[in-house]
């Protein structure tokens, strides 16, 4: 997918950590030159790809695709929201007690949880299917 104007909005995020264009790359596990023509545009972005940029830039897909205007990521933001998500996953014999210790995780912990759950997402998809690469 190539969406017009993507590649500056990864700039602008790269940049807000002070990361090098290649340092992005390492992270995403991409070459630095895809890197470049992926924030040149001139080189479609795949679907996976796009997924590891958003949670390692910690920003939706939405915003990177444009369909949103605020790079600020509402989910995993607070205590609630993990919760609703346990929820949505089915997980329905979590110990009592673990549900309410989300009540004391910090947001770096919850950015780990995200990331943890956006992995094993991503995981599925491959596994569900191969041929995706």
């Amino acid at each position: 997918m190539n969406i017009s104007g993507i590649g500056n909005r990864i700039i602008s995020l790269r940049e807000q950590k002070h990361w090098s264009q290649r340092e992005l790359a390492k992270r995403v596990g991409i070459n630095a030159s895809v890197m470049n023509r992926i924030e040149l545009e001139e080189r479609p972005i795949k679907d996976y790809e796009l997924d590891i940029l958003a949670s390692i830039l910690n920003t939706t897909t939405d915003y990177l695709l444009g369909r949103e205007l605020n790079e600020d990521k509402a989910v995993y933001s607070s205590p609630e929201s993990m919760k609703q998500i346990i929820y949505l996953l089915g997980i329905k014999d979590l110990p009592l007690n673990i549900m309410k210790d989300l009540q004391h995780i910090k947001p770096e912990d919850r950015e780990d949880i995200k990331k943890f759950i956006e992995y094993i997402i991503y995981k599925a998809k491959k596994r569900d299917n191969p041929k995706r690469d």
